[in-house]
Parts: C-alpha cells; structure tokens; sequence
C-alpha cells in the first residue's frame, strides 16, 4: 500500500511538471539540496547497516554453533566455553560497529540499536538470530526506498511542489520507521 502511495505521488510530482500553469509553491532549492546532499550518506548507512546485522546473525549463529562443543557438559569445566563467547563478543561488535554507522550516516538515532552484548553473550543457542537478520534485510531495502525517493524529493522541493513532497517526506519516515523502529521510540501515556 505504502509504495502504491509512494508512486501515486512520483507521478503526482511529474503531472506537477509537465502541467503548465499548475499551481505550485516556490521552489525550495536548500530543502532540494539538503535531500539530494543526505540521500547518498543514508542509502551507505542502510547498506553498511544492513549488511552488519545480518553478518552479525551469522557470526553469532556460528558461536552458538561453537557453544554445541565447548559449553556443554562434558566440556564445560576445561573449555569454559571461552571459544563461543569469543565468536559472540565479535558478532557483537559487528553488530555494533554497523549499526552505529547506519545511525551516525542517516543522522538519526534508532533507540533499539544497537542490540546489548546480553542478546549475544546471555541468551540460548539460536535465540534472536532471526529477527537481527530480519532488521538487517529490512535496512537493505530501506537503502534501495532511499535510492528512488531521495533525488525525488529532491526534485518536488526544486519544482516547489509542497504537498507531493511532504507526502514524499511522510512516506521516507513511515518506512524508516516500519523498518528501524521509531526515533526515538514513543513515551508511554
């Protein structure tokens, strides 16, 4: 639904341009820069993001792999289960290093990442590998959303087409938000 609402207003914005005499608002050619200029740093972010977190889901799933050998039973008391928490503790700091990029290239701040030491050191085998691959997909396909829409609404605010733009805007923040998470997450009532 949302990018049948997304394309309604890239053609809305190309109607808006290909009218003459349509209605239109001043063109805004800082707010037109400042989205071509941003659009580069958050598809990068996206991308570097994306692709740690699901390289961190890897890493880590290949520690618990190693947690099988070196933390059970019979090998607890000499291993101490010393090569897992190595594997987990850089499946961390990939997670962390990324994650970190993605907020620090987007210039937003994403309050569920990065993910706790606790969600790679302290948890069962296997638990919650799946969900951070599946918010290191869903960063990848917010980088190619970014990719489309960023030079479009870089060209709404040069024709000064306001309304195709803030939907445009709502729309880029909606997905963010779908895919990341609020920022910074809602207060309780």
């Amino acid at each position: 639904m949302t990018r049948t609402r997304e394309s309604l207003a890239a053609l809305l914005l190309l109607a808006l341009l290909a009218t003459p005499g349509a209605p239109r608002a001043a063109p805004d050619p800082v707010a037109g820069a400042a989205a071509l200029l941003a659009t580069p740093f958050q598809v990068a972010g996206d991308l570097l993001g994306g692709a740690g977190l699901i390289g961190a889901a890897l890493v880590a799933s290949v520690g618990d792999l190693v947690a099988l050998a070196d933390r059970n039973s019979v090998t607890e008391p000499l291993l101490r289960g010393a090569a897992s928490r190595t594997v987990h503790t850089l499946a961390f700091a990939l997670s962390w290093s990324t994650s970190r990029s993605l907020e620090l290239l987007r210039r937003e701040n994403v309050e569920r990442l990065p993910e706790p030491l606790t969600a790679y050191l302290d948890v069962a085998p296997f638990a919650g590998r799946f969900d951070t691959a599946r918010s290191g997909t869903a960063a990848l396909g917010l980088a190619l959303r970014d990719a489309w829409s960023g030079p479009a609404l870089a060209a709404a605010h040069l024709a000064g087409a306001r309304g195709a733009a803030d939907a445009l805007a709502q729309g880029r923040r909606e997905a963010r938000i779908r895919a990341l998470g609020p920022d910074p997450l809602p207060s309780p009532p």
